[in-house]
């Protein structure tokens, strides 16, 4: 099962929610957007479709991504911060995918070479470090 957030194709606000003066009672959790637009959860599995009404004004209730929270993702290195890791990792990226600049003038086996060199780069360390005591 997972949560869609939904809202009222109508234009409905939380503001027309707080005047009614007739209690709602519905199994939704409402949730505040800056918008001002009424969005509400729904839990449902992801193959189903079902048709979700305004529990204000019974119209038809579209999907929406207000209100959902930004998802945690994993950035190598620290992130914006590891510039220098950031660029190695965008011209692997254009090694790998035929958009270097300077494939016409690069030596045969250059850029082999030079992939390696970029994957690599950064790291630190290893088997081999030498201790001087």
């Amino acid at each position: 099962m997972a949560t869609y957030n939904y809202m009222c194709s109508n234009g409905c606000t939380l503001e027309k929610l707080k005047e009614s003066k007739n209690e709602i009672k519905t199994p939704y959790a409402f949730i505040v957007v800056n918008s001002g637009d009424l969005v509400w959860e729904v839990e449902h599995s992801m193959k189903k479709d079902p048709k979700i009404k305004c529990p204000l004004c019974g119209k038809k209730a579209v999907k929406t991504v207000q209100g959902v929270g930004m998802p945690m993702a994993y950035i190598r290195g620290y992130g914006y911060l590891d510039r220098a890791g950031c660029r190695r990792d965008m011209d692997l990226h254009k090694l790998q995918t035929g958009q270097d600049p300077y494939a016409s003038m690069r030596q045969p086996g250059e850029v082999d070479d030079l992939k390696n060199k970029l994957r690599r780069g950064g790291k630190h360390g290893g088997k081999n470090r030498k201790y001087f005591t």
